[in-house]
């Protein structure tokens, strides 16, 4: 399922007990379990698989948060919630749901709200606003 902070861009994110991705179009992207990121090769460095805990990004991973102003091309999940998220830049998210626990939340001012409250569980309330 295409989610729909896909084609939007990353203005901003945070590293609080979680990870929020700010996107363009009041969509704010919230992972709260552990999840793989690909980076793409830079400067002669091949691609780099590393594994990320939201609730416990160190200092030394946050430079690989390199995808500030790059596109989501590609945002989406599959029926048990794992959500997969192709950047711009080429980087790359791969969050598996957690059986017992959200994994993540979207929201989106204009959409609605979605959430893997766990595996299998996806929850999604859409807005329908009128226009004029």
């Amino acid at each position: 399922m295409q989610l729909w902070i896909q084609g939007h861009i990353v203005e901003r994110l945070t590293f609080e007990d979680n990870l929020t991705f700010f996107f363009s179009n009041h969509c704010e992207l919230v992972l709260w379990t552990p999840f793989a990121l690909t980076s793409p090769p830079i400067g002669g460095r091949g691609i780099e698989h590393d594994n990320i805990d939201p609730a416990n990004v160190i200092a030394e991973q946050r430079p690989l948060f390199a995808m500030l102003g790059t596109r989501g091309d590609v945002v989406e999940c599959n029926d048990d919630g794992d959500l997969h998220i192709e950047f711009g830049d080429g980087s790359a998210i791969d969050l598996p749901s957690d059986p017992e626990k959200p994994s993540w939340e979207l929201f989106a001012k204009r959409h609605g709200y979605a959430t893997c409250e766990k595996t299998g569980q996806i929850r999604i309330i859409e807005h329908n606003h009128a226009t004029t």
